[in-house]
């Protein structure tokens, strides 16, 4: 019996972009489509003929205007395969030679960067805000442990993600 469908768990850091495309890329190849993101790090496949697609993630996490964002790309011949924690999926068939871009230049895309930075900026301020709140002890310090944790995580996920945005541009 052949399997049809697939999920597949592989973590990939946001300023690994260009991984986790290749990655969807080459799963196309060997015949296994990208339909649905399902949660954190997880994706769900579907078996079928390979095909060479173009897969591109952009951050979008506002709701605001997110319909004409969407048709943006709709437009441009993109599809929308799926969102996870702001980060848009999208997909197109590519001709060979041909790479298909969402962005027209460096600029561009680290604008996505600035805008998982502004995100990421967020989180961590209100993780700072809860780790100034006197708790009692016990479970609560295992707690405010894991708060100063994440709040070393989200610190360098900002460098990180600063770097690549850095390399874009530049600057």
């Amino acid at each position: 019996m052949t399997k049809t469908h697939r999920t597949v768990f592989k973590w990939f850091w946001a300023w690994q972009d260009e991984a986790e495309e290749a990655w969807l890329e080459q799963m196309a190849l060997d015949g296994w489509h990208l339909v649905a993101i399902p949660f954190l790090a997880s994706y769900r496949f579907e078996k079928g003929a390979p095909q060479r697609k173009v897969f591109r993630l952009d951050f979008f996490a506002s709701r605001k205007d997110y319909g004409a964002y969407r048709q943006l790309f709709q437009d441009a011949g993109w599809d929308h395969l799926g969102e996870m924690g702001g980060w848009q999926y999208f997909c197109k068939a590519a001709a060979p030679g041909e790479t298909p871009e969402i962005y027209t230049d460096s600029a561009s895309k680290a604008q996505k960067f600035t805008r998982v930075m502004l995100f990421l900026s967020i989180l961590l301020a209100v993780n700072l805000f809860l780790l100034v709140i006197p708790l009692g002890s016990g479970t609560y310090a295992v707690l405010r442990w894991m708060g100063i944790l994440l709040t070393i995580f989200y610190i360098f996920g900002l460098v990180k993600i600063f770097l690549r945005r850095r390399e874009l541009t530049g600057i």
